[in-house]
């Protein structure tokens, strides 16, 4: 019984993750509450400096060097002393700041025997050198790095870390010392790779390596420019989330002629930003039917009666969805409700023409087709009168509680202006595309 009370609780304080002020509340409760709150707090101490308060921000800074100081070992006190420099403060030279560091590294590598993230791109020091590295390094799950680095650190990390499943990239030249990193993993599973270039590569042993774990990748998430090799999409085909933003905002035909040949039978998320609506439709229709949530964002729209069509004949179990609206298609908007019966949320784009959207059988439409289980909408309010949301909010009334959504429009103040009753308004979008019954992946610091 005790057993399970921990694990309650730490799962709890896991929740309370991003919450340093009640953690510091719990961790006053009782020493059991303390003991359990101590390693959620240390796990990532850094997000606590994440403030807008250059002061306090410097205090915590200074706060927690002075803890991290008073563990360094009595050698490497005696150390700093013979070489002067003060830990607690005063002046230090380029030579005493990179052997204080030394000594920092030193004393994490030998007591962390299980780190499982590290960011690469703020290491300044060989850490796979350090006495313990082999033990501190050996089961490292997830890495942030950047391409531009030094070739010797990721040949370093390569010959201790083989369990990496995570990896985050900046991708702006070729390295093939990453290339070996990543070469060296058993099992590479996420990957978010971030292109900050777009001039040409002579070599592309990065993406060469990633293609050698195309089958155990199944999260993608990729913000390119035209220099990304597109070859690659067809061959992740155990993909279940992809992500994909094309930073050039151009039709690229080496990209839709891959992206469309590609099938994924296995997709359950679909991301696109800047890719066309006509990729968008050839990705679903290649899936598998587990596809529960898309979200399109795109400058050109078209084929916008083709794109609903393709969710409601591919995903039967579709959740969240983005749509593309205008008076010419809700016809099929009123299939796509009556089809998808496990339908969450939908994010409405009305698409700007000549014609003013027809709210009110837009409101009707839903009224007589909408799933039981729709709860979140995504739109702008100022396509409605007030009197038509009045009427609509009244006949949802029996159903779930409505929750409304915009990044523009603020519902939350319209609802409270006009005291609309039974509906739920947001002061902006935050929160609509959060699932809870899905396990999302997070990035640590991105």
């Amino acid at each position: 019984m005790a057993k399970l009370y921990n694990d309650i609780l730490h799962y709890i304080f896991q929740k309370l993750n991003n919450d340093g002020s009640s953690l510091l509340s719990c961790l006053l409760v009782n020493k059991q509450w303390c003991e359990l709150v101590i390693p959620t707090l240390w796990k990532c101490p850094l997000k606590y400096f994440e403030i807008n308060n250059d002061y306090l921000i410097s205090k915590r800074k200074r706060i927690l060097l002075n803890i991290i100081l008073t563990h360094l070992s009595e050698k490497s006190k005696q150390l700093l002393i013979f070489h002067n420099i003060n830990i607690y403060g005063g002046f230090l030279s380029v030579f005493q700041i990179v052997l204080l560091e030394q000594e920092i590294y030193k004393l994490f590598v030998s007591e962390c025997s299980n780190i499982r993230y590290l960011d690469l791109g703020e290491v300044r020091h060989a850490i796979y050198l350090f006495p313990g590295a082999e033990i501190c390094l050996l089961n490292l799950n997830e890495v942030d790095c950047k391409s531009c680095l030094e070739t010797s650190l990721f040949y370093g990390m390569a010959h201790i870390c083989k369990l990496i499943e995570k990896i985050y990239i900046e991708f702006k030249y070729d390295n093939i010392g990453l290339a070996q990193l990543i070469k060296s993993q058993k099992r590479i599973k996420y990957i978010k790779v971030e292109e900050i270039t777009n001039e040409e590569r002579e070599k592309d042993d990065i993406v060469k390596a990633l293609e050698e774990h195309a089958d155990s990748i199944i999260y993608l998430n990729l913000s390119i420019q035209k220099t990304f090799s597109y070859i690659l999409f067809p061959k992740f085909v155990n993909l279940q989330t992809l992500i994909l933003s094309e930073r050039m905002y151009v039709e690229n035909e080496i990209m839709m002629m891959n992206l469309s040949a590609a099938t994924y039978p296995k997709l359950q998320i679909l991301e696109l930003e800047y890719i066309s609506i006509h990729i968008a439709i050839k990705i679903i229709q290649n899936t598998g039917g587990n596809l529960w949530k898309i979200k399109i964002r795109t400058i050109k729209i078209t084929h916008s009666r083709e794109y609903i069509q393709a969710i409601y004949k591919n995903c039967p179990y579709i959740k969240y969805a983005s749509i593309y609206l205008n008076n010419q298609n809700l016809d099929e908007l009123e299939i796509f409700l009556t089809k998808c019966q496990h339908l969450e949320a939908i994010d409405v784009i009305v698409i700007k023409g000549d014609d003013k959207l027809k709210s009110c059988k837009f409101l009707d439409l839903l009224l007589k087709s909408a799933p039981n289980n729709l709860y979140k909408i995504h739109i702008d309010y100022r396509y409605f009168s007030i009197k038509s949301l009045k009427k609509f909010f009244n006949n949802w009334k029996d159903k779930k509680t409505l929750h409304l959504y915009d990044h523009t429009s603020n519902w939350n103040s319209l609802i409270n202006k006009y005291n609309m009753k039974g509906v739920v308004g947001h002061i902006d979008c935050r929160g609509f595309w959060d699932d809870d019954n899905s396990t999302g992946i997070i990035w640590n610091d991105k």
